[in-house]
């Protein structure tokens, strides 16, 4: 299955000459495993990248998505003129492989495609990457009664930050909706700033111990002594998972 393969790389480069000879008497393998195989095998990525271009777009999309975490060899390929003419077909992969291979010059493309058709890999890839042109979006998005996983644009925008971006977390923990609320503290942890600690000294009394986990990072992360305060008390937290790690900051 092809979600396994990669346990089979070792294998392959340690039987290379054997398997680059047993290839060409090898039938029934498709044109698109070959072409993997070709660059598994330490064929030249240009060479690699000028095959899954001739190959037919059906075989072309799972090959590309095994050579992912290849860089030099995805940044070869035609993305943009793939993404103008059939977005459908290349956006959700393209935004994969922007994550895998770090190819932010493909964010332009996909934040146009994030505009009309927001899938989770769009939304998770912008945030992966730090776009913060794509922050207003992202923010549209929570408001757009057609979105992704709200938990899954809250944990993009978390991972961007900025002023704009805390903000909107700050309101968003005050939610009366308690799921929301515990997404947006977690999202803020990620990206909080000093002046955001505040916050997270009263929420080390929340009542969702979710939050109050969060609220251990952000106050390990700035050294006051108000913070260090508020850690002693998480320290004694019923829930052993925030005690320990409340712990672990004070010590650490």
């Amino acid at each position: 299955p092809a979600g396994e393969r990669s346990l089979l790389h070792p294998l392959l480069e340690r039987h290379r000459g054997e398997i680059l000879g047993g290839l060409g008497e090898r039938r029934g393998l498709s044109a698109g495993d070959r072409v993997v195989l070709a660059a598994l095998l330490g064929a030249p990525p240009a060479e690699v990248a000028a095959r899954l271009r001739e190959l037919p777009a059906a075989e072309r999309g799972p090959a590309i998505a095994q050579l992912e975490n290849h860089p030099e060899l995805v940044r070869d390929l035609p993305w943009a003129e793939w993404l103008e003419r059939d977005p459908e077909t290349w956006a959700e992969l393209a935004a994969e492989v922007a994550c895998a291979a770090n190819l932010r010059e493909l964010l332009p493309a996909l934040r146009r495609r994030l505009d009309t058709a927001p899938a989770p890999a769009l939304v998770r890839a912008v945030g992966e990457l730090g776009d913060r042109e794509s922050v207003p979006r992202l923010l549209a998005l929570l408001d757009a009664e057609q979105a992704p996983e709200p938990a899954l644009v809250l944990d993009s925008l978390g991972k961007i930050g900025g002023p704009e971006v805390r903000s909107r977390l700050r309101q968003l923990a005050a939610h009366d909706d308690a799921k929301v609320a515990r997404m947006a503290y977690r999202a803020l942890a990620a990206c909080a700033s000093e002046e955001d600690d505040g916050l997270f000294r009263q929420a080390a009394a929340h009542p969702d111990w979710l939050v109050r986990l969060a609220s251990v990072d952000v106050l390990g992360r700035f050294a006051r002594a108000e913070n260090r305060s508020a850690l002693m008390t998480l320290a004694a937290d019923p829930v052993a998972i925030v005690a320990r790690r409340a712990v672990a900051r004070l010590e650490g």
